[in-house]
């Protein structure tokens, strides 16, 4: 799928950046960029929250939106 295939991109990009001895850190990177690309999405502002796409983008993308991540804290 087109979309695992940015995704192993992006973090193929960060390993590369950082460098060896720093997977933490592109880790933590690739997770802060692909979650601002996430709430930049236009899909993110006009599919059905409830839809099954939007279930899959997030759970491929592993975030979650902020509404369900204040919910989970509670």
């Amino acid at each position: 799928e087109l979309l695992r295939l940015f995704l192993d991109e992006i973090e193929l990009y960060f390993q590369n950046y950082y460098g060896t001895g720093a997977d933490m850190v592109a880790k933590k990177e690739k997770e802060m960029f692909i979650k601002q690309l996430w709430d930049r999405s236009h899909a993110k502002g006009y599919v059905d929250p409830n839809s099954a796409p939007y279930k899959k983008w997030q759970n491929l993308l592993g975030v979650q939106d902020e509404e369900e991540t204040s919910k989970t804290n509670v």
